[in-house]
């Protein structure tokens, strides 16, 4: 899996215009509980990722990694004794805009390379509303135009601690390893999710979160409690582990990464946006939503 921040962003997001009716929408809603200036745009900031899958789809997920472009270059150096995986590659292209110290909005376009019919449209606003002197961070959302999440978080409960005042597009281009620390995302964005054994760690905006559950063959041990878990992200992944614990094999399984994207979508932890990304791939790429999951 590999990303890169996009400097032209007019011409590799202009098809993006397509999706404006599903902006507008969010906008709408959002301005029932702040003031909206879509004229006014403060910053924007573009991520093109690039993921492989197997062509042949399998039910397993332990099958299944986000194979980085490197691995598939000394795949096809090496001298193989085996048939060699066919592989398909997905893109992910995600634009941030922020129309306000409080209000971003993020659109993620995920598509089958092989097959450009074959994608999913995400859609998401982010935005903080002062309630009685503090600021609640809502999320709207959707996915192919339709309405699927909707949260709200308030500091000082659950996980949330410390409050927010203004709104910061999150920092895609570094991620930190154990083993590599500070590693430039033009690399590999969630390297942790291509090593079956680790636990990620990832970094953000001078804070780094080692998680316990978040990562494969990173399940930690006991229930999800906030005392058992780092932060609200990691929550997230322990839960999704006891899912996938009760759930072997997809569709099925789709439930699982629709809830860890239902609760992950409105955490600021260090690694919540990556983590997101991630299952949006897999989401297309088992065809979740055609399953109505």
């Amino acid at each position: 899996m590999s990303t890169v921040e996009v400097t032209n962003i007019p011409e590799v997001f202009k098809n993006f215009n397509e999706y404006n009716e599903t902006v507008d929408l969010a906008l709408l809603i959002v301005s029932d509980d702040i003031q909206v200036n879509k004229d006014v745009i403060i910053e924007q900031r573009g991520f093109i990722s690039k993921v492989a899958f197997p062509k042949e789809r399998p039910e397993e997920d332990e099958v299944v990694a986000l194979v980085p472009d490197e691995e598939q270059t000394s795949m096809e150096d090496q001298e193989v004794t085996e048939e060699p995986i066919e592989l398909v590659d997905y893109t992910q292209k995600t634009l941030y805009t922020k129309y306000a110290n409080n209000l971003y909005v993020k659109v993620m376009e995920t598509v089958n390379d092989d097959d450009e019919t074959d994608k999913l449209v995400h859609v998401s606003a982010v935005y903080l509303q002062e309630v009685n002197g503090t600021f609640i961070r809502k999320v709207i959302a959707y996915e192919d135009g339709v309405q699927f999440i909707e949260s709200e978080v308030v500091p000082g409960e659950g996980e949330e601690i410390d409050p927010e005042t203004e709104l910061t597009i999150p920092n895609e281009a570094i991620e930190v390893t154990p083993d590599e620390g500070i590693l430039p995302q033009v690399k590999l964005p969630v390297p942790c999710f291509n090593n079956s054994t680790g636990c990620c760690t990832f970094s953000n905006n001078g804070k780094t979160v080692h998680y316990k559950w978040c990562g494969p063959g990173c399940s930690g041990t006991g229930a999800c409690t906030t005392a058992n878990t780092k932060n609200g992200l990691d929550k997230c992944c322990c839960n999704h582990d006891k899912c996938y614990g009760q759930t072997k094999t997809y569709p099925n399984r789709c439930k699982c990464d629709l809830s860890l994207l239902n609760c992950s979508v409105s955490k600021r932890d260090p690694g919540s946006d990556r983590v997101w990304s991630a299952f949006v791939f897999k989401r297309l790429y088992y065809k979740c939503a055609s399953h109505g999951m």
